[in-house]
């Protein structure tokens, strides 16, 4: 028969055995002296005990034996203890540190899952699950030993009297600790010592540390206060991808590469100081950097890793100095323009190459220094660029999508190219000088802010779906001389109620007013209402109850 103690502890009638302790059993347990073995699961899942007392005559604890006690704070394992079974203490969180003696012969796989640190003199003994194995626990710090000059990790103290290492999601979580000052010593920050500790917001490096291991920081999402002192060699990969927080940075001089991924996604970082010294940009390195501007790749760089700075779209501009070898895939995918002597990497993802940016106005790009032909804009810092009288061309697209008010197209500029102003949605006004001719396709597409336009008399075509999406747009005369308006080029300009047509037009496109809901007349010169009728009848659209001649040529 089984014998039962006072809390319910189950044991073989010998007294010998420990089957099984209740789950309801809360607080402390001692096992009685005698007691040869812990039977499997004998303690599992008892989640209200916090310290269990095993004594000397145990030599066995069985499989699963606590597994799952996760408050479990304190448990000894005695010397005598030969044979420890798989996943015994496995969920054990709360147990700090936990000592193996010198006479265990067997240790079951993942026997110490999710304990933070086993202490062993056996040197076979590895972690079994464990987090560290022999790391010293100084305060709220974790080292490697007792030599104190490499970090692994912290941990902090949480509710009931129980102390559990919190080395991830949560670090210092439980006491809201905001800043660390690491002591004098510390050689080494371990990787992942800091990673994911969301409520940090400033840590203070000692000079003595020479090495930040990977992923370190990784996820600091608060941490905006960080030096880096220069006694610093290494820092690792991902060492603080995505530090949301950090604005500006200066890398130590004794750093020789940026690896990959050690800025990724640090999206509020306006500025990297590289120093002269750096040979190599790793892969991802600012990926994501999405607000950072001020950087200066300098002359020892020899490679620049794919998709270094992708996505980095406040970068103006940026140089590749002439040491470089290696410009990897999409590197600066994003960027605004790449300066570079070098053919071979003009493919390197950036919007431009080689484009040229004056100096006193950094909102438009040039094909080069004689301001003849703009190529782009840098699209979220342009609201009404002064355009030099030097300007001959602007290329398709040229401000699409950007941020543009208004702006003045000096005169000897032909055309105004497709897709130029489409999605300007900001744009208010464009004075478009007597040079032009064309109006390309989607010129002004979606350009919702958009009320007058005044085409010039030097214009002979508007291009398909030119107008597309002006919501604003009330009332457009059409020039003289056009004789050609194209597909859909007033599509959904739904507060249009008025055009005028001249008679020089020959070609209407298909659905030219389509979704125009407020059109209340088409408005063509005397005599000329029948052909116009005609030429929109053509392409299957009748608008003849919309027409209507004006009393005078």
């Amino acid at each position: 028969m089984a014998y039962i103690d006072k809390h319910g502890v189950e044991f073989t009638d010998d007294k010998k055995t420990l089957v099984r302790c209740p789950e309801r059993l809360i607080g402390k347990y001692t096992i009685p002296d005698g007691v040869i073995e812990i039977r499997a699961k004998g303690f599992a899942h008892c989640e209200n005990l916090y310290s269990v007392m095993i004594p000397d005559s145990v030599v066995k604890i069985g499989y699963s034996a606590f597994e799952g006690c996760h408050y479990l704070s304190f448990v000894n394992i005695p010397d005598g203890v030969t044979h420890i079974g798989e996943k015994a203490f496995a969920g054990c969180e709360g147990l700090v540190s936990l000592t193996i003696p010198n006479s265990i012969i067997h240790i079951g796989q993942d026997a110490f899952l999710g304990i933070y640190n086993i202490i062993s003199n056996n040197p076979s003994i590895t972690n079994y699950g464990a987090k560290h194995v022999n790391a010293l626990i100084d305060g709220l710090l974790v080292y490697s030993d007792t030599s104190k000059t490499k970090l692994l990790n912290c941990f902090d103290k949480v509710v009931s009297g129980t102390t559990i290492p919190n080395c991830g999601n949560d670090i210092c979580g439980q006491f809201n600790i905001t800043s660390i000052t690491l002591p004098q010593g510390i050689i080494e920050i371990g990787e992942g010592a800091f990673d994911g500790c969301a409520l940090l917001t400033s840590v203070i490096i000692p000079d003595s540390v020479e090495i930040i291991g990977n992923n370190a920081f990784r996820g600091c999402t608060r941490l905006c206060v960080i030096t880096l002192p220069n006694s610093i060699r290494d820092l690792g990969e991902n060492a603080f991808k995505g530090c949301r927080s950090l604005t500006h940075l200066s890398i130590p001089k004794n750093v020789v590469e940026i690896k990959s991924g050690i800025f990724e996604d640090c999206s509020e970082l306006t500025s990297v100081s590289i120093p002269n010294g750096i040979k190599k940009i790793g892969e991802n390195a600012f990926k994501g950097c999405c607000e950072m501007f001020d950087v200066i790749i300098p002359n020892s760089v020899t490679r620049i890793e794919r998709h270094a700075f992708y996505g980095c779209k406040e970068i103006c501009s940026i140089e590749i100095p002439e040491n470089v070898s290696f410009v990897g895939e999409d590197a600066f995918k994003g960027v605004i323009n790449v300066v570079t002597n070098n053919s071979s990497f003009k493919n390197n993802g950036a919007d431009f190459t080689n484009a040229y940016i004056d100096d006193e106005d950094l909102s438009l790009l040039y094909s080069d220094a004689s301001q003849k032909k703009i190529v782009g804009c840098y699209k979220s810092n342009i609201i009404a660029p002064p355009v030099p009288n030097s300007v001959r061309e602007i290329v398709d697209g040229a401000f699409e999508d950007s941020e543009l008010v208004s702006l003045t197209i000096p005169y000897g500029v032909k055309r105004i190219g497709k897709r130029l102003f489409k999605g300007c949605r900001n744009l208010c006004s464009v004075d478009i000088p007597e040079s032009v001719t064309e109006i390309g396709d989607s010129a002004f597409e979606s350009c919702s802010d958009l009320m007058i336009i005044d085409i010039p008399n030097s214009v002979t075509s508007i291009g398909d779906h030119a107008f597309k999406g002006c919501d604003k747009l009330v009332t457009v005369a059409i020039p003289n001389y056009v004789t050609k308006i194209g597909n859909n080029a007033f599509e959904s300009c739904r507060k249009l109620k008025r055009i005028f047509i001249s008679n020089s037009v020959v070609h209407i496109g298909e659905n030219v007013f389509a979704d125009c809901q407020c059109l209340k007349e088409i408005i063509v010169p005397k005599d000329q209402k029948q052909q116009i009728i005609e030429l929109f009848k053509k392409v299957g659209n009748n608008y003849s109850s919309l027409i209507v001649e004006r009393r005078c040529n």
